[in-house]
């Protein structure tokens, strides 16, 4: 309908112009009467001047009244001939390019909506095809087939959004023009997009939500809404809030107070409530509601919110009712640190009933914190939610009391603090009990720490004065043996030596007077020998002379050769590498530790094969001895061992080494020495 009125009315204005301009009574547009100047004025030379000065003045005349017409428009408009030749356009389109006389293609807005086809024949032929030519979006070939508006409501070009009409005024003229609506559509979809938002926030919201405009209907309404007052669909489709209403007081338990409320923010428009709703099937919603006040202060209509709050009701009973029955103290403060609730236990620890406590502030019964500390102490918590920490407090006695105190603020609560407050008198009186006892028992750690010290170190002079008596037995032990041995060599040697030239003597004196008696001396001389040479042997054993000059490896060959002559049995010496012992003691410990080893292997294990052998390591050499027969006895390793075997382990001990005697793989026993490398 908008469009035909249009049509009509820019009809009447042409007409109207027709009839003050001079011409014939049927005159078609100024389209026509431009074609028709035109046309007389190309018959030529022949006619006057004066009649082509009256057509040039008519034409103008002409050009001038469609101008005025179209300026009249507050859009963009143009007239138009089928061609599209531009036979008028008022100010807003010649802004825009157009030029009467030529292509609106061409020049109005330089369009680039031209169809390929289009522009192909363009190109080649410079001028508009035949039929004229036009932008893909245009109606005027339809406008004017069917002699019908046409329109475009929503056209995007030129970085813009049109309202596009076509309006046919004849066969071979139309009017065009265009509405700018970029703006009213950009605000439309930002509108649309908006209201798509808010129903997606709607449904998806856990509460029931109900938007009603100010004359009672109901302009949105979620699902939630529906399922919770449990309201038909086909009622929730008549958008009536007054049916809705009606329909729901039957299911709370007072309906009359929620009418009048409902009632009364109807009529006090810019009031917000909020409150619960209980049914009487014990469900509890809570509600809210806010006036819709627009951008000029417009009432609109109201929000009603609906939460079901049944369960959290439900666990707030349960809650106070374990607050009230808990051991420990509870109160509920404002941030003024006045009391708003308390438990019975809290009464109980301070000694004051509960109507007493609500008539005071923490301040009160504090008693560490002045009242600047408890200001700071309460921003504190606010600024981080939680706190934990401990106090005292003052009873109604005056009795102090130390208490724990775990404090929560909720700012969604009426910003306000719940505070847990436990009695922890008697456990600080055991922590100082504790602390006390704590103290005297280091103190007696001390004092013994002190004795076992000095016992320790008068442990470490007897074990160093042992080891110097052990090492003084041993040295006046070796000492001996080494008396001993020269003593067979010098003494016992000589007489041997002694008796030896005597018996050879007398031997050659009864050769020739009696040679069986002489036989009886050469005998008795063999035997002396033999008694010279064990003796000999037995003088090197107990005082090696290659121990005087470390010859330790060499000691250790003649102590295995005299071993199997004086016992008759296999004894062998291994050394991978010489190892130069400048440590004579070290040299002789070693040799005797073998001397009591092989001693021990002969005595109590019945060997037949001794192996000796003299390793060299990074860190540290070993003397091994290692023989057949019994085994090493279990027994001796838990009971007390032989004098030798200790006397072993003293020498071992006395070079800064170890001594480890087991049972070998195979039978038998082995004896290793483990000592410092000599060179490290």
């Amino acid at each position: 309908m908008a469009i035909k009125k249009s049509k009509k009315s820019i009809k009447q204005g042409l007409t109207a112009k027709r009839k003050v301009s001079p011409g014939p009574k049927k005159t078609e547009l100024a389209n026509i009467g431009i074609r028709s100047s035109l046309a007389n004025m190309s018959k030529g030379a022949d006619r006057n001047v004066t009649k082509r000065k009256t057509a040039q003045k008519v034409l103008a005349e002409k050009h001038r009244l469609n101008e005025l017409l179209l300026d009249s428009l507050p859009h963009l408009a143009m007239l138009i001939r089928k061609d599209r030749t531009v036979l008028a356009a008022n100010r807003l389109a010649r802004d825009a390019g157009a030029k009467v006389g030529g292509y609106c293609w061409r020049d109005f807005a330089k369009s680039d909506f031209i169809p390929e086809e289009d522009k192909k024949y363009i190109d080649e032929h410079k001028k508009a095809p035949p039929g004229g030519t036009c932008c893909y979006f245009c109606l005027a070939d339809k406008a004017l087939r069917s002699q019908e508006p046409a329109r475009n409501p929503e056209l995007d070009a030129w970085g813009k959004i049109w309202d596009t009409h076509w309006i046919p005024l004849d066969e071979q003229t139309y009017l065009h023009y265009a509405i700018d609506i970029t703006e009213y559509k950009q605000t439309e979809r930002a509108l649309l997009f908006k209201t798509t938002i808010l129903e997606a926030q709607s449904e998806t919201s856990i509460d029931g939500i109900l938007v009603v405009d100010r004359e009672g209907k109901s302009i949105l309404l979620n699902k939630r809404f529906g399922e919770m007052w449990s309201i038909p669909q086909q009622m929730l489709d008549t958008r009536d809030d007054k049916t809705m209403l009606q329909y729901v007081l039957g299911q709370l338990e007072e309906p009359n107070k929620f009418l009048g409320k409902v009632e009364y923010l109807y009529t006090h428009e810019n009031e917000k409530s909020r409150d619960e709703i209980k049914f009487k099937d014990g469900k509890v919603f809570d509600r809210y509601s806010s006036p819709l006040i627009d951008s000029r202060g417009i009432y609109d209509g109201r929000i009603w919110y609906f939460r079901d709050i049944t369960e959290r009701k439900r666990k707030e009973k349960e809650y106070a009712t374990i607050i009230q029955t808990a051991l420990d103290g509870f109160w509920i403060s404002d941030t003024n640190g006045r009391f708003v609730d308390v438990n019975d236990s809290i009464c109980q620890i301070l000694g004051y009933s509960r109507e007493e406590l609500l008539m005071k502030f923490v301040s009160d019964i504090e008693v560490t914190e002045t009242n600047e500390e408890i200001t700071e102490h309460i921003k504190k918590v606010i600024k981080g939610g939680y706190e934990r920490f401990e106090t005292k407090h003052r009873r109604k006695d005056g009795r102090i009391v130390d208490v724990e105190v775990s404090a929560n603020y909720l700012d969604i609560v009426d910003r306000q603090f719940f505070v847990f407050v436990r009695d922890i008198t008697e456990r600080k009186r055991a922590e100082e009990d504790l602390i006390k006892y704590r103290e005297q028992l280091e103190e007696l750690v001390r004092a013994r720490t002190e004795e076992l010290t000095q016992a320790n170190k008068q442990l470490l002079r007897n074990i160093e004065e042992r080891k110097h008596l052990e090492r003084e037995i041993l040295d006046v032990s070796d000492r001996e043996q080494q008396r001993v041995g020269r003593e067979l060599h010098d003494s016992l040697g000589q007489q041997l030596t002694g008796i030896a030239f005597m018996t050879k003597a007398l031997e050659q004196k009864l050769a020739a007077k009696s040679p069986d008696e002489a036989a009886d001396l050469t005998q008795i001389s063999k035997l002396v020998k033999e008694a010279m040479e064990q003796a000999r042997d037995l003088a090197k054993g107990l005082h090696p002379v290659d121990l005087d000059a470390g010859g330790l490896v060499s000691s250790l060959e003649e102590l295995a050769e005299a071993t199997q002559k004086l016992f008759g049995i296999r004894c062998t010496f291994k050394c991978d590498r010489p190892i130069e012992l400048e440590n004579t003691e070290v040299t002789a410990h070693l040799y005797r530790m073998t001397q009591e080893a092989i001693t021990n292997a002969i005595k109590h294990g019945k060997a037949k094969n001794i192996q000796m052998a003299l390793a060299y390591g990074k860190d540290e050499s070993t003397l091994t001895v290692k023989s057949d027969g019994l085994d090493f006895p279990k027994a001796s390793r838990t009971k007390g061992r032989g004098m030798g075997l200790q006397i072993m382990g003293h020498r071992a001990d006395i070079i800064g080494g170890s001594l480890d005697i087991h049972k070998a793989a195979g039978g038998g026993t082995i004896v290793i020495c483990s000592f410092p490398n000599p060179n490290r």
